[in-house]
């Protein structure tokens, strides 16, 4: 473990930190700046590329594969039902339609 704390003050990267000694901090339970818990890609449903779990959206294909995430970045539009804006164009609209109708 010393070696692998010593790597990591000089260099502040995770890639030279070897297997081994990150299995063993593991085993041991430790809790290691260097020590990150890699985590398996998951497939677009749509064009099969791997990707990182939980993304909004394919970069491959532009799938949409988390709608609210991805509204919630300004990706893709929001419902209509749940916009405010689009609550407030409705209103708009009633207000200006002639009294007649």
């Amino acid at each position: 473990m010393a070696a692998a704390d010593l790597e990591w003050e000089r260099t502040k990267n995770p890639m030279f930190i070897t297997d081994l000694e990150r299995r063993a901090a593991r085993q041991l339970g430790l809790e290691k700046p260097w020590l990150y818990v890699a985590r398996p890609l998951a497939e677009c449903p749509v064009c099969a590329e791997k990707i990182k779990p939980g993304v909004a959206v394919c970069r491959s294909c532009g799938a949409i594969l988390d709608r609210e995430k991805a509204a919630q970045y300004g990706l893709v539009a929001a419902e209509e039902k749940d916009s405010p804006r689009s609550r407030r164009s409705h209103t708009e609209k009633r207000d200006q339609e002639p009294a007649g109708k």
